[in-house]
């Protein structure tokens, strides 16, 4: 087991036949009761509970631990397609969203790495409150996401109509604001719940772990939480170099306007504006539109005439309707653009030190959730193209496409696997991303292996990169 999971499983009381269920209820991820000073805040009950049950048929046999995350990432993965299917209608697209998800190098930590379990459940609860939600029965992030869904897709609100306050007068909106205000009770309650049980104080972390936060710069501090979430969407994009800590220097700060780095986050800002902006246009005809030909069904998701798989002569041959000067998105494609953007970008603010400092710079397991709304755009960008495609050998260079794409993700989540092995391997991997920690870990590693030459050689080359770690010189 690596190093969270030996502390999570093979250190954690809460694993213990003897030990009372009800501490699962007070004790964080680690079993450190939360109001602790040296807790870390993180509550996960139910994936903790997991745990239990794995040491109560297994004890500490590894193979039942790895087992259980395969099985929740494969549930997982089939309640995604069930999404997936609702929103993107055709199989087409559906499939693709299915085996990117599946297939992606980003959900290796998150499998591979037995504390990932929690972020998989959390995906998966995630995945079965938005379609509880889209059948309107009745987590923070996902109640945005759902709140997102009921205003713009079931009830085709403008952004006009949600800045006037006007969803909350207009007769129309009345089941609207009936479910608002439930799911603003859920959030609520579950804030204060989670305050509640942290002892109403928040984590403390080091400053090595999050180094921006540690800074006296506004502007670095702002240069730099800007620049990460572009760097975040490059791993789904191209997610070649992972690494199993992105702490210390791994990103160096941001300093200066003049940091070519800026380039990056200024293209992804401007881009997510030009969506966001054709979103807003788009869902103001729509809401025009709809007072006159509503076109939903009764999940809120575009009613179209469909086969299995295939678009009848009745649906549109491309997203967009180009006859006007404006791009006009059709109904199921403003419905997918909007599903897919909430899924990315509600979860991913906790972890964007928007509103308090989290303990990390990149860590690739909270992708496991946005990496679904980037599924469906990608699926959604697909079929369009081969909607598009009007020679028979232009479509089959889309569904090539798709298909290298796939198997490249295939083969680079088989690599990373590998790298997840052993701690010898995994750390030895993480040296071009992080070789402070890296070099430390892995001389930790190869000391208790009594390979002692290697050891220090390992200890003196994290000193050179960051000479400061007071527990590599008391290991050296």
């Amino acid at each position: 087991m690596m190093a969270p999971d030996s502390r999570a499983i093979l250190k954690n009381p809460d694993l213990l036949p003897e030990t009372p269920l009800i501490n699962l209820v007070y004790d964080d991820f680690w079993g450190t009761p939360l109001t602790h000073s040296g807790s870390h805040k993180s509550y996960r009950p139910l994936c903790v509970l997991t745990f239990r049950l794995n040491y109560y048929l297994g004890e500490l046999d590894p193979l039942g631990y790895h087992l259980g995350n395969v099985l929740c990432h494969a549930v997982t993965t089939w309640v995604f397609t069930h999404l997936a299917r609702k929103v993107l209608v055709y199989t087409f697209p559906t499939l693709v969203a299915g085996l990117m998800f599946a297939a992606h190098p980003i959900h290796t930590e998150a499998v591979a790495g037995i504390v990932g379990r929690a972020d998989i459940m959390a995906c998966l609860f995630y995945l079965l409150t938005l379609l509880s939600y889209m059948q309107y029965e009745q987590a923070i992030a996902v109640l945005a996401a759902c709140a997102t869904f009921d205003v713009f897709i079931r009830h085709k609100a403008s952004v006009k109509d949600v800045l006037n306050f006007s969803i909350f007068t207009k007769s129309q909106y009345r089941r609207l604001l009936e479910g608002l205000l439930c799911l603003f009770a859920c959030g609520a309650s579950l804030v204060g719940f989670r305050i509640y049980f942290m002892g109403n104080k928040p984590p403390e972390f080091a400053p090595s772990d999050n180094p921006a936060s540690d800074s006296d710069s506004f502007l670095t501090r702002t240069l730099t939480y800007n620049l990460l979430p572009s760097l975040n969407f490059w791993l789904l994009i191209f997610p070649y170099t992972l690494s199993f800590d992105w702490s210390m220097e791994a990103i160096p700060l941001v300093e200066s306007v003049s940091d070519v780095r800026n380039m990056a986050t200024v293209v992804f800002y401007c881009c997510l504006g030009y969506v966001g902006l054709h979103v807003i246009r788009n869902l103001h005809k729509q809401s025009k539109e709809s007072a006159i030909k509503p076109y939903a069904n009764g999940n809120g998701v575009a009613s179209e005439t469909i086969t299995e798989g295939v678009p009848t002569a009745s649906t549109d041959s491309s997203s967009l309707d180009t006859s006007s000067s404006s791009p006009k998105l059709t109904p199921r494609s403003l419905n997918v653009l909007i599903i897919a953007l909430s899924i990315i970008v509600f979860p991913f603010i906790p972890a964007s030190n928007l509103f308090f400092y989290v303990g990390f710079v990149i860590a690739e397991r909270i992708l496991y959730i946005p990496s679904m709304g980037f599924c469906l755009l990608i699926a959604q960008g697909a079929y369009v193209l081969y909607l598009g495609a009007r020679e028979q050998w232009k479509k089959k260079c889309v569904v090539l496409t798709v298909v290298v794409v796939v198997v490249l993700f295939g083969v680079r989540t088989w690599r990373r696997n590998q790298d997840w092995q052993t701690e010898e391997k995994l750390y030895s991997s993480g040296i071009p991303v992080n070789p402070a920690k890296a070099w430390g870990n892995l001389a930790n590693v190869l000391n208790d292996k009594g390979r002692e030459a290697d050891a220090e050689e390992a200890y003196r080359n994290a000193l050179k990169y960051r000479g400061n770690m007071a527990d590599v010189h008391y290991n050296l």
